[in-house]
């Protein structure tokens, strides 16, 4: 595997994973029709495993946002952006800060919920901090993907600017 595919999985490390999830919940779910409507019958779990995969997809898919402009903060900035150039760069930057300050605490606060948790779910038994833990993930990946948007717009952009002007 050469450095480019390493790159291409790891920018869209959020989206393969949504994706395997997104698999199985449809998987899941068609099995459950089909148990319940041909068979008569139901699947206890099937409920719980679309509900814990639909939560891993949530989360983990606003990095995925962030590594492609996805959120409404950076449309709404963009609209600006030919008026006041310079100023706009500086909101971005502080929004980007409060933003990865703000994914930091998401994460603490659940690391200790998920740390804390001593249930198993009803259906599965699985121990509920697997489930609890898609919180700190997606807030670290999506730290990383601010992390990583602002590098490239503030660090990178200057850096091929300066190599342009030699």
């Amino acid at each position: 595997m050469n450095k480019k595919n390493i790159i291409h999985f790891l920018n869209n490390f959020e989206l393969y994973i949504c994706d395997i999830l997104l698999a199985v919940t449809i998987v899941v779910a068609t099995l459950a029709v089909i148990m319940r409507y041909i068979f008569n019958d139901s699947l206890i779990w099937s409920e719980e495993v679309c509900r814990f995969s639909f939560v891993w997809i949530s989360l983990l898919s606003t990095g995925y946002a962030v590594n492609n402009g996805g959120h409404l903060m950076v449309d709404v900035l963009t609209m600006f952006e030919e008026k006041i150039p310079g100023v706009i760069k500086g909101i971005q930057l502080v929004i980007n800060i409060i933003w990865v300050a703000f994914c930091i605490y998401f994460a603490k606060e659940g690391f200790i919920t998920a740390a804390s948790s001593m249930q198993l779910s009803p259906a599965l038994g699985i121990p509920m901090t697997l489930v609890y833990g898609a919180v700190p993930a997606g807030a670290i990946i999506m730290g990383i993907r601010v992390l990583q948007k602002t590098y490239i717009d503030f660090i990178a952009s200057r850096k091929a600017g300066k190599a342009e002007e030699v």
